[in-house]
């Protein structure tokens, strides 16, 4: 399960965190993460199917960048094959699978983040 994150990247983001006084801000990221990520998923899901592709680079765009900062790189790799691919009016043909690895490796991540919460 932790393959879903790179531990170098979670690691820069907790020193960073314990820089702040009296915030956690790595819990409040990871709160964020929660709840946006599934949404950006629907995003992509609705975008895909209506074939509305700059509404569908916004998603996976987005999806790319939040899923990075947290050190979720694979979650933000099938994201960025699917922002290539709409922002060329293209879908990519195994675009199905690319959307479960989303939804599988948000899952993954998830558990796992917040397993760095309660630690």
């Amino acid at each position: 399960m932790s393959s879903a994150i790179d531990k170098e990247a979670l690691q820069q983001l907790k020193e960073l965190s314990d820089t702040v006084p009296g915030d956690n801000l790595l819990k409040n990221l990871i709160d964020l993460f929660n709840v946006e990520t599934p949404k950006r998923i629907q995003e992509i899901k609705r975008a895909f199917e209506a074939k509305d592709f700059p509404n569908l680079t916004l998603a996976a765009h987005s999806l790319k960048s939040g899923s990075a900062y947290l050190g979720a790189m694979k979650l933000s790799e099938i994201s960025k094959t699917i922002e290539h691919s709409s922002t060329n009016n293209e879908i990519p043909p195994e675009m199905d699978k690319l959307i479960e690895g989303l939804e599988k490796e948000y899952t993954e991540a998830s558990q796992y983040l917040n397993t760095q919460v309660a630690a």
